[in-house]
């Protein structure tokens, strides 16, 4: 299998760029083509933004929320089919959540980053957002819009985010929980390697009341040595 040669450039808070360059071989989790990911830096990017990144896969285009976005976010994300797997999200969903979401994006902790997920041929249509957050042990949470579920999107947007949270901002161990009952997101994470730790209550702003959560986490050598074995496949 050919070794593809991936470019990260780190944007720096200084306005100075570096370049790492990683070879190794990827590939998609359903085995059937091989994954390309190229990252470029935010430039200009507001203080919080830390080293997030730009991302391109062979589908989707992960980019920074931008305030052009905020009326395609509320309008995606106010679906109570959407809301309902989510616990820091209202139903229903406006402007103003959309402005508020957007103004948190650009105070974000050092070991954090928001993605919006795009279709790489059309980066201005929003399909949904994939972050991960947290001071200590940074949280993985995603949506996606309803009419692209089942096609394996989050999956491949998952993928590079994990890549770029454990080799750039060096995240030592990542977090993650879905509603009980939720079988998607449960498939969704087991897929990526997420190892569940127990059972646990969170409150559902868009339910309003505490849900069963079940409770999930990956270390950044549980994630390389998953990398190795997939590659060697």
């Amino acid at each position: 299998m050919m070794a593809n040669r991936i470019r990260l450039t780190i944007g720096l808070l200084q306005g100075r760029s570096k370049h790492v360059y990683i070879s190794e071989r990827r590939r998609l989790v359903n085995g059937c083509h091989k994954q390309r990911l190229h990252f470029h830096s935010f430039h200009d990017a507001p203080y919080g933004l830390g080293q997030q990144m730009r991302i391109t896969t062979v589908r989707l285009c992960l980019r920074e929320l931008q305030a052009g976005d905020l009326c395609s976010l509320a309008g995606t994300i106010n679906n109570p089919r959407i809301t309902r797997n989510l616990t820091r999200v209202p139903w229903p969903y406006d402007l103003n959540d959309a402005q508020r979401f957007y103004e948190h994006t650009l105070t974000l902790p050092p070991q954090s980053a928001v993605y919006v997920i795009t279709d790489r041929s059309n980066p201005d249509r929003l399909l949904g957002v994939i972050s991960y957050e947290g001071v200590a042990d940074p949280e993985l949470g995603y949506w996606l819009d309803e009419p692209f579920w089942g096609k394996g999107i989050i999956t491949e947007a998952a993928r590079s985010v994990l890549r770029h949270a454990f080799i750039v901002t060096k995240v030592q161990r990542l977090l993650s929980r879905c509603i009980l009952g939720n079988e998607p997101s449960r498939r969704i994470l087991v897929g990526l390697g997420f190892r569940p730790v127990g059972i646990g209550s969170v409150y559902s702003i868009a339910r309003g009341r505490a849900v069963i959560s079940q409770n999930f986490e990956l270390t950044s050598k549980e994630w390389r040595y998953t990398t190795i074995t997939e590659t060697r496949d």
